[in-house]
């Protein structure tokens, strides 16, 4: 069972056939909230059952067939943007990884990076 598969039966209403143990076994509160959170009409219910995160899933999930109206929901998920040039070129020149670059961009002036690229013989 794939955890999208909660996220559905929860906006279609229909029941999964799955017993209490099975919903504990294989429920994933945190990606189910995140899931109902890009839609304007399931966002309250999401943030209320953050809050109470400490339920049993079960009950969470139980929840949410009951208090979320039935409808087809698409809401995006966030993704992480393409690094940019900068960031390539600052992992390349100093051979670390993307993270770090970012870092370093953050902490580096315009300036001062275009003086690395003029060094390195790169674009600025």
């Amino acid at each position: 069972m794939n955890v999208f598969d909660f996220v559905k039966s929860i906006n279609d209403k229909h029941d999964l056939g799955l017993s209490q143990e099975e919903i504990e076994s294989q429920y994933q509160p945190w990606i189910v909230n995140k899931a109902l959170s890009f839609t304007p009409d399931t966002l309250l219910f999401a943030n209320l059952m953050n809050r109470y995160s400490f339920l049993p899933k079960r009950v969470q999930f139980q929840f949410f067939m009951t208090g979320v109206p039935k409808g087809r929901r698409y809401g995006k998920w966030l993704k992480k943007e393409k690094p940019e040039a900068d960031i390539e070129f600052l992992k390349n020149h100093y051979n670390i990884n993307i993270m770090r670059a970012e870092e370093m961009l953050d902490l580096i002036s315009p300036e001062q990076l275009n003086i690395i690229k003029e060094m390195k013989g790169g674009k600025s």
